[in-house]
């Protein structure tokens, strides 16, 4: 008894220590315990230090000494799962959270980190399911309805989203929660109660970048003075650089041109910080492709017929592939799933690896690929305009041949420069952060599109964006007939289009088409005659 009071007593002193974030010293004491007593719930806090520490492997080794010690004790596989995750072992993390739940199917923990990690994943029916199971049990729990609401929108959902958005708000009303609600908003194509909404989120940093880019919003002095002073002063980088996009969209709106460029320079500085472009492995994965295209070009594709077709919008972005989906999304019998990102991860997981091409991969690739499409809809027609897509073109050609690509180019210094003036939030972008990255990227691209383009596929439509533009409705006739879809006057409006968007194109493409972007960097004039040089080599 008195060696329990003991342990108990360590074991509050250790969490306050864990508290105070002291961590090494906490190791120690936990390490000064285990010589004596092979607690299996310090061994759980060994792990959950180590974890903290980003010490994975060690962190593992000391939670499988809990888990042998009492294999009853859900907590210790919850943290395994979140070790395994960590070092990029998922299917080892889900077996840890469900063996977790297996134990005890109310320990919520578990069920938040698989809610997270569908979500992660993209996988919008998983996350939905989970969060529903989590509300099962507490139909009040927060964390359960945020996830609810992020399944949604993952979902195309924004009217269940929204839902979801307001009753969180009712439970805690704060700057971040009003601001999920405004995107929400914005998405579903809500302008006015996202601007409404937004206001009531300030000075949440994420809601002054928002209202910059989507509302008409008149910013204050005294909201550029917070601005640049977190700008100045703060100490997250990530809100910073969200700060210097801002100012620099909000002294564009001004007229202000050279304000502007020079917060945009100093921001795309900072960002490129974070997240460096690397064209030595952008060029490799594009040897890879074209090595994949030829080992399985001779393998004869005899696939299952399906009744969905995918047509997949590819470009560089700010290329206009946001509004030939708002487009063809008009239609019916049409799906808008905007930026899938799932195709080139199916090709990564299954085409590439072993480097041994069998029919069987083909068909992999084409199942899973239409069992997320499936997931989402029954329509007959499909749409991905994940922009990347472009450079496995010759690829889709093979596992689905009855798709439709449409290839929209734009003038490149009017993309480049739009693909500059942007924080994406896609960790796939990061070389547009820096023109000399924009300029080594678009020639790779390009070269690529070219080469696919040289074999002629079936199926492959190109579109310039300002053919769209200046001959709207005969462009768009080409685009239907092309992807074989009756053709109506009513398609051409834009506004009417209730399909959520979620990319920073959200307010150009809810109106209809316009000249306004064409040109909208000659007011920069000089500043960036540097830049407009660079990509006059390509």
């Amino acid at each position: 008894m008195k060696n329990l009071k003991k342990l108990e007593k360590k074991k509050n002193a250790i969490h306050e220590l864990l508290k105070k974030k002291n961590f090494d010293i906490a190791l120690k004491e936990i390490d000064r315990v285990l010589r004596k007593n092979k607690e299996i719930y310090f061994y759980n806090l060994k792990g959950v230090v180590l974890i903290n520490q980003k010490k994975y492997k060690l962190a593992i080794q000391a939670l499988t000494n809990s888990v042998n010690l009492n294999s009853n004790f859900p907590d210790a596989f919850n943290m395994l799962g979140i070790a395994y995750l960590n070092i990029g072992n998922k299917q080892k993390a889900i077996e840890f959270y469900k063996k977790a739940l297996a134990l005890d199917n109310s320990y919520l923990q578990a069920h938040f980190n698989l809610a997270s990690y569908y979500l992660n994943e993209k996988d919008g029916p998983k996350a939905l399911s989970k969060a529903q199971e989590i509300l099962s049990i507490d139909q009040k729990n927060i964390l359960g309805i945020k996830f609810l609401a992020n399944a949604h929108r993952l979902m195309n959902n924004m009217s269940d989203s929204i839902i979801c958005r307001k009753k969180i708000l009712g439970l805690e009303e704060t700057k971040e929660n009003f601001y999920e609600l405004g995107m929400d908003y914005i998405n579903a194509g809500k302008v006015n109660e996202a601007l409404e909404t937004l206001k009531k989120s300030l000075p949440y940093t994420y809601s002054y970048n928002a209202l910059t880019l989507h509302t008409p919003y008149d910013f204050t002095e005294d909201d550029i003075l917070l601005i640049k002073n977190y700008w100045d002063y703060g100490d997250d980088m990530h809100q910073k650089i969200i700060c210097g996009f801002s100012l620099s969209k909000i002294y564009e709106k001004k007229g202000d041109f050279k304000q502007s460029y020079e917060f945009l320079e100093l921001a795309n500085d900072l960002k490129s910080q974070t997240n460096p472009f690397n064209s030595e492995n952008f060029s490799s994965l594009i040897d890879t492709i074209k090595s994949s295209h030829l080992d399985f070009k001779h393998l004869s594709c005899n696939t299952e017929k399906s009744d969905v077709i995918p047509i997949f919008i590819v470009g560089l972005p700010r290329s206009g592939t946001s509004i030939i989906e708002q487009l063809i999304s008009n239609h019916s019998n049409v799906y808008g799933g905007g930026e899938v990102d799932k195709l080139s991860r199916l090709f990564e997981n299954i085409l590439f690896k072993n480097h041994k091409p069998n029919i069987k991969k083909i068909s992999e690739v084409r199942n899973k690929y239409i069992a997320i499409i499936k997931s989402l809809t029954d329509k007959k027609y499909f749409v991905d305009k994940t922009p990347i897509n472009g450079i496995y073109s010759g690829l889709i050609r093979l596992v689905f041949p009855e798709s439709k690509i449409i290839y929209i180019t734009r003038d490149d210094f009017s993309t480049a420069f739009s693909i500059y003036q942007n924080n994406f939030l896609d960790h796939g972008l990061n070389y547009s952060y820096k023109q000399d990255y924009i300029v080594q990227f678009f020639k790779i691209f390009k070269e690529m599109m070219l080469y696919w383009k040289n074999m002629n596929f079936d199926s492959y439509e190109e579109i310039k964006y300002e053919n769209l533009i200046d001959d709207y409705e005969n462009q768009a006739r080409k685009i239907f007939q092309f992807i074989g879809l009756d053709f109506n006057k009513n398609l051409l409006d834009l506004t009417s289009n209730e399909k959520p968007v979620f990319t920073v194109s959200t307010s150009q493409v809810r109106n209809n088409i316009n000249r306004e972007g064409i040109g909208k960097w000659r007011k920069y004039g000089s500043l960036i005659d540097n830049f407009r040089e660079k990509i006059s080599k390509i």
